[in-house]
């Protein structure tokens, strides 16, 4: 998805869009690639004083890792309030220098708290006061306008409530229709994959859709086949793809969740919305602690590997290696 930055506060008043919620004691690194693409937004927490020095290192190591040394620009946003003031002003002129030193050019190093920001590298008072200034409501309409029905959560761990259950009846529903379902045979194995897939592009509306794409996803084949197909389709059905995903698994009832938050991390991460993707993971392991897939995909991106490099991979595998015969 291109995203255009005019300004400094069009990147304050986008931040919260790309990553789901309001940051808070946090710096946020956007990181664009030679192209001038979105490569990867990165947020880290504030650290102490002190901390500063192994902090920055610990930064640049993972955005290099991340970018695979393709990245060009990056652009800092502080979000703290004012009495962190020091912390910031010590922290991201760090960071900066660091980043620099290892080929990237900072666009700019910017200071929000509240809906006030400043620049901490613009000299002149007269464009950045020590007050700040306001994001107006033209910079938040124009990044919600880049971000159509994307809703902006308080704190993460609200982010990560969105997929808990909210309808009680409708799991129960799908439970009972998971408990009448057989295992997919494999003579039915290639109609279980294009209904899912199906069911995916178009919306699971009720909760016998929903039933269906789970009970599909309990074979690993269907789910392997089913993250290939997902995959090479084109970018555009991506995000109604990843909303289904996301009202299958509140639908899902416990112990059937795994797989689709596994694909909903997997696609996620794809569309670079790292933080979307962690907390999707994070709900297939309370699910299936031992859902190695989960554990495979998270440890990826723990590692900092470039999701277009996993991607990649998937690409070069024959769909006949997922599918398999049995």
């Amino acid at each position: 998805m291109p995203l255009a930055l005019r300004s400094p506060e069009d990147a304050i008043a986008t931040v919260p869009l790309l990553l789901g919620f309001a940051p808070e004691h946090s710096v946020v690194l956007i990181v664009c690639d030679r192209t001038g693409g979105l490569s990867l937004t990165c947020r880290v927490d504030l650290p102490q004083a002190d901390d500063v020095h192994a902090w920055s290192q610990e930064v640049v190591d993972v955005i290099g890792r991340a970018t695979g040394g393709r990245a060009r620009d990056a652009l800092l946003v502080a979000f703290a309030p004012t009495r962190r003031e020091q912390v910031v002003r010590l922290a991201v002129p760090a960071l900066a220098a660091l980043l620099e030193s290892r080929g990237l050019r900072v666009v700019d190093q910017l200071w929000s708290w509240g809906r006030r920001w400043r620049s901490l590298s613009c000299p002149d008072l007269d464009c950045c006061p020590p007050s700040g200034r306001r994001v107006s409501a033209a910079a938040r309409a124009r990044a919600h306008s880049a971000f159509p029905g994307r809703d902006v959560k308080a704190r993460r761990q609200d982010l990560r409530a969105g997929l808990d259950p909210v309808d009680r009846d409708a799991v129960e529903e799908v439970s009972r229709l998971l408990a009448a379902m057989e295992p997919v045979d494999e003579n039915l194995r290639d109609i279980a994959i294009s209904q899912a897939h199906d069911l995916l592009v178009n919306g699971c509306t009720r909760p016998r859709d929903a039933a269906m794409v789970l009970a599909a996803l309990r074979d690993t084949r269907v789910r392997d086949t089913l993250i290939w197909d997902v995959l090479h389709a084109p970018r555009r059905t991506w995000p109604p793809m990843r909303s289904t995903l996301e009202s299958i698994v509140r639908w899902a009832p416990r112990g059937d969740a795994a797989a689709a938050a596994t694909i909903l991390g997997i696609l996620s991460w794809q569309c670079g919305d790292g933080t979307r993707a962690n907390v999707a993971l994070q709900r297939a392991r309370e699910d299936d602690p031992g859902y190695s897939l989960a554990t495979l995909i998270d440890a990826s991106l723990a590692a900092g590997m470039p999701p277009g490099e996993w991607l990649a991979g998937l690409r070069g595998l024959p769909r006949g290696a997922c599918r398999g015969r049995g």
